[in-house]
């Protein structure tokens, strides 16, 4: 596999490119500044050497990740696991659901919204607009995380108008 990630630094900012052959599936930028992307492992940018560096994670292999305004990062892997890493530790967050996740973001608030894939039964769509066909294939749900409660609740309602939100 070829890994090339570019980095162009100036006196006033840094700018980071990262190549397609990196195998990217999600970026974030958490409360701090620090950049974090997901391609099946997760890594973190070092400004100092610039360049990324591999966090140790166990639990899979991780597609989506999205900081939280607390400070934590909060990731799904292939499985539709949902984890919040917290102080340096992982924390399943989809225990008490039969909820698999596929994407995962956070409010202004810093309320989390996770959804689930978009089709039961076809590819998931990534965002190209295309509408579940037949609709009975249609699946995209949006749940909100209950920190009270650890668990994920229903907000969403799946419609047949699209297939993603």
């Amino acid at each position: 596999m070829f890994n090339e990630i570019t980095v162009v630094t100036s006196s006033k900012c840094s700018v980071i490119f990262v190549s397609l052959f990196f195998n990217i599936t999600d970026i974030t930028v958490d409360i701090f500044g620090n950049v974090y992307v997901a391609a099946k492992d997760i890594y973190q940018f070092d400004y100092r050497k610039k360049k990324f560096k591999k966090l140790k994670l166990k639990k899979g292999k991780y597609d989506r990740i999205s900081s939280a305004v607390k400070g934590s990062l909060w990731l799904v892997n292939d499985k539709g696991e949902l984890f919040e890493r917290l102080g340096g530790k992982l924390f399943l967050r989809n225990r008490k659901s039969q909820f698999k996740a596929q994407d995962v973001d956070m409010s202004v608030n810093g309320e989390v919204y996770v959804t689930s894939n978009t089709h039961k039964t076809r590819t998931n769509e990534q965002g190209n607009n295309a509408t579940a066909n037949p609709l009975s294939d249609l699946e995209c749900n949006l749940e909100r995380y209950n920190p009270e409660f650890n668990k994920l609740e229903r907000t969403g309602k799946n419609t047949g108008g699209n297939a993603q939100y």
